[in-house]
């Protein structure tokens, strides 16, 4: 049964292919039971339709049957000498894809189409969708309907799937673009303009219309490098304004990579501040408000960051930071199980607030610490000893925390 969609890594594609069984109103003919299709090429001698193998394809309603010999022991496709079998393509065996590659065979291009049908029992072999052209090999096929390959791509290309898809005179840009997003007319209108490069495909499959993509260009905005933009969360105004701001586009798109929305970004950047900086710290999930505070507080981002995801408020974490406690230290003594108070006081002592976080972790107490560093006590050999205690009665299993 046809599949009204072709799923692949890059997105969900229009199989045009049941398209046409559906808008032709189609029926299986008897005695077949799958769909399949053709490109045929008109001899201009006799005008005999000829699609791959060099077999003359009769007018709708009529059968096709290999001359033979065929050759039992080719499984694939493409028949080993003429006669071995006639080929097609379908979307019906292992859904197969991409389609067109098939259909394209031998450089005949899609301009004419021919909708056939056949019987899973005449299948003489097939590829799977690893091979660069999938088909299939059956010993006869019904001949169902004419399909014009270029009305098919005007009317339904858009958001279709297409690799391979050939039309005589019509660059393969253009019908990448129809198929991220275009209409054949702006395809067409993007091939004479002189932009039907891959950047304008990328520009369309990231959301861009055909007109944000103009004003991208009049802006001298490299099409790739707006197309990532656009993938990262960035918006079409959002760029525009960023670049005639002079902001470094490749930063601007880490920057919304990094969740950073356009007004945060532009934020930042009239605050004359590093956008590396503000990436790194995105991307750390440092939030741009908490950014925006260590800021303010002329403390490193990462410092002022770890000590407030420890509990600390603004207020303690800027305190800490005046009485030069390095906040990392800091915060892992919070997280250690000592208050604001213990820990600032600790530090006041002159106590390695390294020492006293791997302490409190194996259980010692606050006042246990100070009155082993009155006394002069290497604190890590103090809590080695609390943790091999613990860990001979079973309360600890993992390394020590020093």
């Amino acid at each position: 049964m046809l599949k009204p969609i072709v799923e692949c890594v890059d997105g969900d594609f229009t199989n045009l292919l049941e398209v046409i069984v559906r808008d032709g109103g189609h029926q299986l003919p008897a005695g077949t039971t799958s769909w399949g299709i053709i490109a045929v090429r008109r001899d201009e001698s006799t005008d005999a339709r000829l699609p791959h193998g060099g077999w003359s394809c009769p007018e709708p309603g009529n059968w096709a049957e290999a001359k033979g010999p065929i050759d039992t022991s080719n499984g694939r496709s493409r028949p080993s000498h003429p006669g071995d079998g006639l080929r097609l393509a379908t979307t019906e065996i292992d859904d197969l894809s991409p389609l067109w590659q098939a259909v394209t065979m031998d450089g005949i291009p899609c301009d004419h189409l021919v909708l056939v049908a056949y019987d899973e029992k005449d299948v003489l072999g097939y590829d799977s969708r690893d091979y660069i052209n999938t088909g299939v090999r059956v010993r006869r096929l019904a001949v169902v309907a004419d399909v014009d390959g270029t009305e098919l791509l005007k009317q339904h290309g858009n958001g279709a799937h297409l690799p391979g898809f050939q039309l005589s005179g019509c660059p393969q840009e253009a019908i990448f673009a129809v198929m991220r997003g275009a209409t054949w007319e702006e395809s067409q209108a993007a091939v004479r303009d002189g932009i039907a490069s891959p950047g304008y495909t990328w520009a369309r499959a990231a959301g861009a219309s055909d007109q944000q993509v103009r004003l991208a260009l009049a802006a001298g905005i490299p099409l790739r490098l707006y197309s990532d933009c656009l993938a990262r969360g960035a918006h079409h105004e959002g760029i525009l304004t960023a670049s005639a701001a002079g902001i470094d586009l490749l930063l601007y798109r880490e920057a919304s990579r990094a969740g950073a929305t356009h007004d945060e970004i532009m934020t930042i950047w009239r605050a004359d501040v590093s956008l590396s900086d503000y990436i790194d710290a995105r991307a750390h999930q440092v939030s741009h408000d908490r950014f925006r505070a260590a800021l303010k507080a002329r403390i490193d981002w990462a410092g002022y960051d770890v000590a407030r995801r420890a509990g600390a408020s603004d207020r303690r974490v800027r305190r800490a930071d005046r009485m030069n406690i390095v906040l990392h230290d800091y915060a892992r003594a919070r997280r250690a199980g000592g208050t604001d108070r213990e820990v600032c006081a600790a530090h006041l002592a002159g106590v390695c607030l390294r020492a006293y976080a791997a302490a409190r972790e194996v259980g010692l107490t606050d006042a246990e610490i100070h009155i082993a560093h009155e006394a002069g006590a290497n604190l890590y050999q103090c809590a080695r000893e609390r943790w091999d205690r613990r860990y001979a009665t079973g309360a600890f299993i993992d390394e020590p925390p020093f």
